[in-house]
C-alpha cells in the first residue's frame, strides 16, 4: 500500500517540496540508505533503519545503538 513517508522532523519531500508517497519495500530501502549514510558520515559505528506503519503514513526511524555482544 502506498502511503506518505515521515522521518525525523516531518514528511520526506522531493526537490520541489512535494511529499513523497512510497510502498513499504521502497520505504525500507530508504531507511537502509539513511542508516548507511549515518555510518558513512561517522555519526555512529552501528546503525539500522526501521519502518513503522502508523496508519495513514510510514515512519522511518534510525537506531544507532551498539548491539549487545554474546558472552
Amino acid at each position: 500500500m502506498i502511503k506518505t513517508v515521515f522521518g525525523i522532523g516531518g514528511p520526506l519531500t522531493d526537490a520541489n517540496f512535494n511529499v513523497l508517497r512510497m510502498s513499504k519495500p521502497q520505504v525500507q530501502r530508504e531507511a537502509d540508505r539513511m542508516a548507511r549514510r549515518t555510518i558513512r558520515q561517522g555519526l555512529s559505528r552501528h546503525a539500522r533503519g526501521f519502518v513503522f506503519d502508523a496508519g495513514d503514513h510510514y515512519r522511518i526511524s534510525i537506531c544507532v545503538s551498539t548491539p549487545e555482544r554474546a558472552a
